[in-house]
């Protein structure tokens, strides 16, 4: 026997919204609006000391049943090294513009990740949590065009950065407050109704306004020239992936009579419910460059995923989709791309999943990305920049 040295990391999945739930309720609070009016530091401060209301039960009870784990060296997913997609998202549109404007990022305590990623495309800023919103209106002086990329920035806090002078860009995910911004970006949704805007506010919605990364880019403007295999497929959740969806679909797709090759893209943290599958047409790979992933997305002719950004990296490249949802923000971009008939549509993946064995493959055509992305949002940025006051 040789001796390997097989670490078996714990986790604490620190889920939003129940955490959220008992959090309003210990503060008397009800709903968004309360939330705010009560102050989302705070708030978010309470979220993140509840989760470990019942640590030391988890841990007398894991070491009772005698379930050994590395308890000192947790993964935490509410840890910024889990929350990773708003930054990229936005990185994605400073390099598309880095070239034609001067590009400042800020944000709060940066993960070695998000500063690695952001030295790669402009100068950035450090905020602090407790002062972060007054220290960036602090460093505006009127003349710039601001991109706002988060879930909590309020319509107060719009209106203080245009009152400043400035333009003003959201980036969307839940169309769920008045917006008023210049322009508000939503890739995953085309139907404008369902955004509470100003009469100025410019939608920009849909694929025509992917944010993307350089290489997904490039591989739209190719037109997804590159060399397809037969019948591969390509698994991604994310890098926690707390319920396991890549073992299920996994094993799903290995029931499909000519599938010759399944990738599975995970993260250091994945914990699989059941072991992993061994078969020789199976393999995984984590910590995957965004240049590596546009490459895998390329060679697969299918990609099995959420309805989330990667869904769209994934067209980018020409893949086919098997798509589902399982968080209220992936719903209406789900009902979206199933509604093109362009996707096999998996439904609600953690709740009441459609088995991929009973859909019909034959008949799904790609969905694409019209090129010119980068394009497209210089233009729109040089036409904001005419109009800063």
């Amino acid at each position: 026997m040789k001796g390997k040295i097989v670490p078996r990391k714990a986790g604490w999945d620190t889920h939003g919204l129940p955490v959220e739930l008992e959090v309003e309720k210990m503060l008397g609070l009800d709903g968004k609006e309360q939330i705010e009016e009560y102050g989302v530091e705070p708030f978010i401060q309470h979220c993140k000391e509840s989760v470990w209301k019942y640590k030391g039960m988890w841990e007398d009870f894991s070491a009772t049943v005698g379930f050994w784990a590395d308890m000192d060296d947790p993964y935490v997913t509410y840890d910024d090294n889990f929350i990773e997609s708003e930054c990229i998202r936005t990185l994605a549109l400073a390099d598309m513009l880095k070239d034609d404007f001067d590009c400042t990022f800020f944000t709060c305590h940066p993960t070695s990740y998000q500063v690695s990623e952001m030295e790669k495309v402009c100068p950035f800023i450090p905020l602090q949590e407790e002062t972060h919103s007054a220290d960036f209106l602090s460093h505006l002086q009127g003349d710039e065009i601001v991109v706002l990329d988060n879930y909590f920035f309020t319509t107060d806090y719009q209106r203080a950065i245009k009152q400043k002078g400035c333009r003003l860009v959201c980036v969307d995910d839940m169309h769920d407050k008045h917006y008023v911004a210049d322009v508000v970006i939503n890739h995953t949704l085309t139907d404008s109704g369902l955004f509470d805007v100003e009469p100025y506010t410019k939608l920009c919605l849909g694929f025509d306004w992917a944010l993307l990364r350089r290489p997904f880019i490039e591989a739209v403007n190719k037109l997804c020239s590159c060399a397809k295999r037969t019948e591969s497929i390509t698994i991604t959740f994310g890098g926690v992936d707390s319920f396991d969806f890549t073992g299920h679909y996994i094993r799903e797709a290995m029931q499909l009579p000519t599938v010759s090759q399944i990738t599975a893209v995970v993260g250091d943290a994945y914990q699989p419910q059941k072991p992993r599958v061994r078969d020789r047409r199976v393999s995984y790979c984590s910590n995957l460059t965004a240049q590596q992933m546009a490459e895998l997305f390329c060679a697969s002719d299918w990609v099995i995923c959420s309805a989330s950004t990667v869904s769209i990296e994934a067209i980018a490249c020409g893949a086919k989709l098997a798509v589902g949802w399982y968080v209220d923000n992936q719903a209406d971009y789900y009902s979206l791309l199933t509604s093109t008939g362009g996707v096999l549509p998996l439904g609600n993946i953690k709740d009441n999943p459609i088995p991929l064995t009973s859909l019909e493959i034959a008949g799904v055509d790609n969905l694409q990305i019209k090129s010119g992305i980068r394009e497209r949002y210089i233009n729109l940025f040089e036409e904001l920049g005419r109009n800063v006051h």
